[in-house]
């Protein structure tokens, strides 16, 4: 567990520049997925990039995730959508099922 902990930590450290802190990044994550791991830090660096280059405002986004048997899990899912603020609750975040080797990410 501190294992996980420290790489989140490193993974998330880059993040400093914007409103929330490493620890609060995982604080929230764990809190939204039920735990913590590099999988979700991972999410949130590909939102937080994601956000950056389109320079999208908070809650403009709608994501629809492709995940597939031969991706690790949906947790990257989680991180995209704390980093992003599209929920499947709000119809901004649509997750599907495809067969593709990878999970990947299309913003509309």
């Amino acid at each position: 567990m501190l294992r996980a902990f420290l790489l989140a930590l490193a993974i998330l450290l880059p993040v400093t520049a914007s409103a929330e802190t490493p620890e609060e990044w995982i604080t929230l994550g764990a809190r939204v997925h039920g735990g913590f791991g590099s999988f979700i830090s991972l999410g949130v660096k590909i939102g937080l990039d994601a956000v950056r280059r389109l320079d999208a405002k908070p809650r403009t986004l709608t994501v629809l995730y492709y995940d597939s048997d031969s991706s690790p899990c949906a947790c990257f899912a989680d991180g995209i959508s704390i980093a992003t603020y599209a929920s499947v609750g709000q119809g901004t975040l649509t997750m599907r099922r495809k067969k593709p080797r990878r999970a990947t990410l299309r913003l509309l």
